[in-house]
């Protein structure tokens, strides 16, 4: 019963976001976040193997992955370059703000059946700022966290 409320609650909830709105590549906002910062994304060589091997473990934890890594010359706000490079389909769910200066934010985003996720980060100690994205399915999410919890 309470698997069923929460895959009910995470779906009103992507209910309420934009459906119609027009969707945003990822590469677009590599795009965007590179000329925003001032500084050209870096993709790790070996995140195509470990997606790979990661779709062998959990198939559906995956799907679209994609990740990119700037090193900008400058301090970074996170909240600004969010609103210079998102469209106004994404919703922001989390925002983490750690003592040591650590930065995450959390976009979600429907597409279909299933949801895309956004994190963008900001390492306190050199600057570094991660852009990742992922396509994640409700029932699939819900059906995670309840393996989780049974431990």
């Amino acid at each position: 019963m309470t698997r069923a409320i929460r895959l009910l609650a995470l779906t009103a909830l992507l209910a309420g976001m934009t459906w119609a709105a027009p969707t945003q590549s990822f590469n677009a906002v590599v795009a965007r976040a590179g000329a925003a910062l001032g500084a050209k994304p870096a993709h790790p060589h070996l995140l195509g193997f470990a997606t790979f091997f990661m779709r062998t473990i959990h198939p559906h934890m995956a799907g679209g992955l994609r990740l990119a890594l700037f090193e900008p010359p400058h301090a970074v706000d996170l909240d600004a370059l969010a609103t210079q490079v998102l469209d106004p389909g994404w919703s922001r769910m989390v925002r983490e703000d750690r003592r040591d200066g650590e930065r995450t934010l959390i976009y979600v985003r429907a597409e279909g059946g299933a949801f895309r996720m956004l994190i963008l980060t900001r390492d306190a100690g050199d600057g570094q700022v991660v852009l990742l994205t992922l396509r994640v399915r409700p029932d699939q999410l819900v059906e995670e966290a309840d393996r989780d919890r049974r431990g």
